[in-house]
């Protein structure tokens, strides 16, 4: 029991640490209810096992002896992270405190599969290197991450857990992103595929949160026919299609594309709530019903949502805010863009992997 109490103790300290960076022993006793004794104990071991550092601060402010601020070594633990999206994969190798020691992409041309075989190859190399890897953690598609995930799993030896791209940008987004200052938050990212995510403190776990096909949510009764064979979902509304369809843009226009004109458009502020008016509209839905749903007040935007126009976003906010009954309650709905954009992702997909990797060091 101890013993399971005291890895318990400094497995939080080290998600302390990794997740809030550099600080004191008295601030860690006070954030993890934990006596000073405690903590002097916690991290003279990972002192002594070179998982952390203590060091005086750099500015000393007021007479008498500063105290000493305990960091993570950043390659002291690591984790493989990868992201699989479509036309395009991302290899990374993460360090405590979210230091990126390593990373690599690959963008196979059309027509061609991502190149599976070469990136386990890359991630046996970075794997077996002179830093240890404890786990890996892996976004995707649904329909991909269970088969992803066990071949990783089998050519590295390591556990490797697995989530959908949303799923793990939304993770990304609660712990380090927009959404870090939050108690809960909403994330939607938009794209080739609408989704999402709820996640708060009791549910931002491996396993936590709350998914839900919000693509599919039917926002337009009369709207435009949906892959699913509903009319009029979310996905029709404001995602990828949609967005080429206000824009003018040919049909298939990738999403890097659509976001280079969406930048362009924001220089021209009445054009842009012009052309995005029924984006904006269905939008605005859309979020109103995801607010009066999980109750939370704050929404990230990702994907070729976050490329809005600020003024768009500015008018979404205060409609959402009034049309949801949480938003009048709480005195407004904030709605803020992805502080991660396109690394959100692989960046979850790190979180996924330390959330184990921590328990065991």
């Amino acid at each position: 029991m101890i013993t399971e109490l005291r890895s318990h103790n400094r497995a939080n300290l080290l998600r302390l640490l990794h997740l809030n960076g550099p600080t004191t022993r008295a601030r860690m006793a006070a954030d993890l209810g934990l006596n000073r004794s405690t903590i002097k104990v916690l991290v003279e071991q990972l002192a002594t096992d070179g998982i952390v550092a203590e060091r005086l601060p750099a500015d000393r402010v007021g007479p008498g002896r500063p105290s000493p601020v305990v960091t993570a070594r950043g390659d002291a633990v690591t984790v493989l992270c990868a992201r699989f999206a479509p036309g395009e994969a991302v290899l990374g190798l993460m360090g405590i405190g979210g230091h990126l020691l390593a990373r690599y992409r690959w963008e196979p041309r059309v027509g061609e599969d991502v190149p599976v075989a070469e990136i386990v190859h890359v991630a046996r190399r970075l794997a077996g290197g002179s830093q240890r890897v404890d786990a890996m953690g892996l976004a995707s598609t649904a329909e991909t991450c269970a088969e992803l995930a066990h071949r990783f799993a089998e050519e590295l030896g390591l556990p490797v857990d697995a989530g959908t791209n949303h799923e793990l940008a939304a993770l990304a987004e609660y712990t380090r992103g927009a959404g870090r200052a939050a108690a809960d938050m909403v994330y939607v990212s938009s794209g080739a595929h609408v989704g999402g995510y709820a996640l708060s403190a009791a549910t931002a776990t491996a396993t936590g949160g709350r998914f839900s096909e919000f693509g599919h949510m039917v926002v337009h009764p009369n709207g435009s026919e949906c892959s699913c064979g509903c009319r009029g979902c979310w996905q029709t509304e404001i995602g990828l299609e949609a967005f080429t369809r206000v824009l003018a843009l040919a049909p298939g226009t990738p999403c890097a594309e659509v976001a280079t004109q969406l930048h362009v458009l924001s220089a021209r502020p009445a054009e842009a709530c012009a052309r995005l008016a029924d984006v904006t509209e269905w939008l605005t839905v859309g979020l109103a019903n995801l607010i009066n749903l999980f109750g939370s007040n704050v929404i990230v935007l990702g994907g070729l949502l976050a490329d809005l126009p600020r003024e768009l976003l500015n008018r979404v906010s205060a409609d959402v805010s009034a049309r949801s009954l949480v938003g009048r309650q709480d005195g407004g709905v904030c709605v803020v863009r992805s502080a991660l954009d396109a690394d959100a992702a692989l960046a979850g997909a790190a979180e996924l992997a330390f959330q184990r990797a921590l328990a065991t060091r």
